[in-house]
């Protein structure tokens, strides 16, 4: 008994020295390196996954979460931002951006069959193809709003410059419903004035 104990403490110390030898070299490698090897790693998963899984759910999605763990693994504070978001970003920053020039109820569920226009940018596309406050959009480019939440009804409004996009209005007391052909073009940021009455401790919004 007492030489197993001695083999199997020996096994045990030369097992930890073999992995604390792995450990120096692994830690001895480049970066080049251990991004090369387990890239491989990565196009082999990505090769069995094609080929024995089901169904690969939004692979594009599973990339940008891959990337954005790898990012915050070896700095917290550094993350990926996705095409989405990075838009959206930019857009927000810049100012500007290309759409039809309408303010909509935000408040709006995806289950709600349409889409409130709140307000119309003067002079804006909406404006001059005919829109009007408190008209309710409820089919953009021939896709109904109904199961469509707000962001992919925005999303839908915006594009290029100079594109056209098809949208069908309710209007209150028209016969029917409107069309309209709108032009996307700039949209600038709406900025409003806001006073500050002391005496009456009022702040008024215009």
């Amino acid at each position: 008994m007492k030489n197993k104990a001695i083999i199997i403490s020996l096994i045990l110390s030369l097992n930890n020295l073999h992995a604390t030898a792995k450990e120096e070299k692994k830690e001895d490698k480049s970066f080049d390196e251990i991004i090369y090897n387990w890239s491989r790693t990565f196009a082999e998963v990505f090769q069995l996954t094609n080929q024995k899984h089901y169904k690969v759910n939004d692979a594009e999605q599973c990339m940008i979460k891959s990337i954005d763990t790898f990012l915050n693994c070896t700095d917290p504070h550094s993350n990926l931002l996705d095409p989405k978001t990075y838009k959206n970003m930019m857009e927000a920053t810049s100012g500007e951006f290309f759409g039809i020039g309408v303010v909509i109820d935000n408040t709006r569920n995806s289950k709600d069959k349409q889409l409130i226009i709140i307000d119309t940018v003067p002079d804006g596309p909406s404006d001059k193809a005919g829109l009007k406050p408190f008209d309710k959009i409820v089919e953009i480019e021939g896709k109904a709003l109904e199961g469509m939440s707000t962001d992919e009804a925005t999303a839908m409004l915006k594009g290029e410059r100079n594109t056209k996009v098809h949208v069908k209005v309710l209007r209150e007391n028209a016969p029917e419903i409107l069309s309209f052909d709108i032009t996307r073009d700039v949209i600038k940021e709406q900025n409003s004035l806001c006073f500050y009455l002391e005496d009456q401790n009022v702040y008024y919004l215009s």
